[in-house]
């Protein structure tokens, strides 16, 4: 459903300056990538495609914490998933690079010859996945012992290498987008989670530990060295410019990379740091919250999430009063929220008892709170991709850092962990939305009175 909303192009108005100048560049329509795996404008049947791959990036995620809830003890358990929090937020910080290279990719291929000067987007990721590299190695002298004091420091260094193939991988998939090259797109997105889940399965039944399913989690992350090998589409991706040089392509993703770290913060990250804010709770009620948050979260966020390159090329051509475009999606993420909080409050706790163990206990009202939540990070999210869209790095940057600081604080407060983390997750990202909704509507407020040239 919110796939064709949020591809829909709103008629008429005109693009951001910088854009307007690229297409006066290249009067023709932008040309679509070669080779027989080119997309062009995304049809149902590579949508279609999107979808089943984000469907299989949710089940395995769910299926992986089960086969983790099912071998380990409580205690390790929470360990586990604090590791995946640790893992998925350094990941979520590289992930920042993917719309930026969506967007620089988009721009390039609408100037055609015109572009060809720019860096190679798969170079400026690997910069960028090296230095992320070398700060989790850094920081791991305070975090490592705390988070994950079983398999530490080893497992740190491997979560480092893997931030540097991540890097590739999310560059390569932005380009994909920024061409167009749905098939290959998908092909990553989904294939990925389910080799992380097939070699989680083979670890937890065959093996067993926690050293075992950690490593499982973090070898997909080299996958894309087979779609490299194996597609002309990812190999095309590999080799696309952006439409800067090295240096602003640089700019543009640390400026990326502030966003994404605030959005780590307040995805994949939260769970670390609702432990290292609370470490008096009972390990089952830790656990517990950390689940009913990834229950409530998953369905909205995981297809959102995977059709955020959609979104930007989409944004990124689109023309009229970008306001009037996102009215349409947030309502319906909205809707939907409302009636998920309700059959969360209802299912949810039973739900949690029967898929991970009697162990973990969490109330009605703490998943239907989290479910709205959840809709508060999404509509940040969407607004976001509206504005890195528009080019406006710094709102963008803005939105979600204020969200994620505010958030942060909210944790300190002296409330149970299920009233933080609600009260957190609420207030943080609808201050970010804000921010994100002013800046788009002063970009469309400018653009209607600029002289018509």
């Amino acid at each position: 459903m919110g796939v064709v909303i949020i591809a829909t192009r709103a008629p008429g108005g005109s693009d951001p300056p910088r854009l307007s100048r690229v297409s006066e560049q290249s009067a023709a329509e932008p040309t679509a990538p070669s080779g027989n795996e080119s997309g062009g404008t995304i049809s149902k049947g590579r949508a279609s495609g999107i979808v089943l791959a984000s469907i299989a990036a949710a089940v395995s995620t769910f299926a992986i914490t089960i086969v983790a809830a099912r071998t380990l003890d409580p205690v390790g358990n929470a360990e586990f998933l604090v590791f995946w929090s640790v893992t998925f937020a350094v990941i979520g910080l590289i992930t920042g690079m993917q719309n930026e290279a969506t967007r620089a990719v988009s721009v390039s291929r609408q100037a055609g010859a015109a572009a060809t000067q720019g860096a190679r987007i798969l170079q400026g990721g690997l910069v960028i996945g090296f230095v992320v590299a070398v700060l989790v190695v850094v920081s791991a002298i305070w975090w490592g012992g705390r988070l994950v004091p079983t398999t530490s420091p080893l497992i740190v260094l491997v979560i480092a290498v893997s931030a540097i193939s991540y890097a590739a991988h999310t560059n390569i998939a932005g380009a994909l987008a920024g061409l167009k090259i749905w098939g290959p797109f998908a092909g990553m997105l989904g294939g990925e989670a389910i080799f992380r889940l097939v070699l989680v399965l083979v670890a937890g039944l065959a093996l067993g530990g926690l050293w075992p399913l950690e490593i499982a989690v973090v070898i997909p992350f080299a996958l894309w060295l087979v779609f490299l090998a194996a597609s002309p589409g990812v190999r095309q991706a590999a080799a696309a410019r952006a439409d800067v040089g090295l240096a602003q392509l640089l700019r543009n993703n640390a400026m990326a990379l502030v966003t994404s770290a605030s959005a780590a913060a307040l995805l994949t990250g939260f769970p670390a740091l609702l432990r290292l804010t609370s470490p008096d709770a009972p390990a089952p009620l830790l656990a517990g919250t950390i689940l009913a948050i990834s229950l409530t979260r998953s369905p909205i966020m995981i297809p959102l999430q995977a059709f955020q390159g959609v979104a930007v090329s989409a944004f990124t051509e689109a023309r009229g009063n970008r306001l009037k475009a996102l009215a349409k999606p947030l309502a319906l993420l909205g809707a939907i929220g409302l009636v998920g909080a309700i059959l969360a409050a209802l299912l949810g706790p039973w739900l949690l008892a029967l898929i991970w163990g009697p162990a973990y206990q969490i109330t009605w009202w703490t998943f239907g709170g989290l479910m709205l939540a959840a809709v508060a990070i999404a509509w940040l999210t969407l607004t976001g991709t509206a504005t890195i869209a528009l080019s406006a790095h710094r709102a963008y940057a803005g939105g979600w850092a204020l969200a994620a600081v505010v958030s942060l604080g909210l944790l300190f407060l002296p409330l149970s962990v299920e009233v933080r983390s609600i009260v957190a997750l609420i207030v943080g990202p609808t201050l970010g939305v804000i921010t994100h909704l002013i800046a788009i509507a002063a970009i469309d407020r400018r653009l209607l009175t600029q002289p018509t040239p």
